[in-house]
């Protein structure tokens, strides 16, 4: 339970970067190219793990199936995660990957037979009053419709409901095998996907030049990407996906001081409204 929460603290830690990171990686550049190596750089730091855990043999390889799915599920999420922070503020859509958190709830209503508490529909109040400080209007319904209109913050939030369907595969099958594997071969698979589409679209050679250009923003973005993504996999372990999940939202607060000190954004209504979308989390997770 300890060696969870340690991992758990590490994802938050990780995440609270990944974000400026990543924007730096994708901003002006092929959001393909941005994510081949942001996933195949994870799974080259991922790769000396996974070869030692094979040569111990003793593994049930039947997850791949799942990682092939879930591996196609995320490589369009992380895609629109990318262009979604290249082209907006940091502070401003890196929040609204809270709600996967809210997607998770109705995917477990509508597919786990769950039923809809109060406890339930106060989470998703206070969670939507929180994101309405994200882009602050004269009212309530202005700052929402702001929101729905923005395109970065669309892409998010189609990225958000993605990972929260990949989630739900990775809680239901990552337990019956060795997180760094599963790890390794999720990203592993979603390299091989994207690699075989821009090669069919003749713009694999752009990985190399954004690679060349920035190394070592490529090189952060890998691994962090790869060591968030196990931590989390390490807390599924011991540590329900619905209290995971939410803790890891406290990245956010790292990612939106962190957007005010290294991208001069303008975060005076936005801390308040994370910390409500953490707290409409909260309510979410304990009913």
């Amino acid at each position: 339970m300890i060696l969870a929460y340690i991992a758990l603290i590490g994802r938050i830690i990780m995440l609270g970067f990944e974000r400026i990171v990543v924007k730096k990686l994708g901003t002006g550049a092929n959001p393909s190219a941005a994510l081949m190596l942001f996933v195949g750089l994870a799974a080259l730091f991922l790769f000396p793990f996974a070869i030692a855990i094979i040569l111990k043999g003793n593994i049930d390889w039947l997850f791949l199936k799942y990682v092939a799915t879930s591996s196609l599920i995320y490589a369009f999420a992380f895609l629109l995660y990318i262009k979604s922070l290249a082209e907006g503020e940091a502070s401003l859509v890196a929040p609204l990957s809270n709600f996967n958190i809210l997607f998770l709830l109705f995917l477990s209503i509508i597919f786990l037979s769950e039923t809809l508490s109060v406890s339930k529909v106060v989470g998703f109040l206070v969670l939507l009053y929180g994101a309405t400080f994200l882009n602050k209007q004269k009212n309530i319904y202005s700052s929402v419709k702001a929101l729905l209109i923005d395109r970065p913050c669309q892409m998010m939030m189609i990225s958000s409901l993605l990972v929260a369907v990949g989630r739900v595969i990775d809680k239901g099958n990552s337990t019956s095998a060795s997180p760094v594997l599963y790890s390794f071969f999720l990203y592993l698979f979603i390299a091989i996907y994207l690699g075989f589409f821009m090669f069919l679209k003749g713009t694999a050679k752009e990985v190399f030049i954004l690679f060349k250009d920035r190394p070592w923003v490529s090189l952060i973005s890998g691994f962090i990407n790869a060591y968030a993504y196990l931590c989390l996999l390490v807390s599924f372990k011991s540590i329900e996906v619905s209290i995971a999940e939410p803790l890891s939202m406290l990245s956010m607060v790292v990612t939106v001081i962190l957007s005010s000190i290294l991208l001069g954004e303008d975060i005076r209504y936005r801390i308040k409204g994370v910390i409500f979308m953490f707290v409409g989390a909260w309510f979410l997770c304990i009913a």
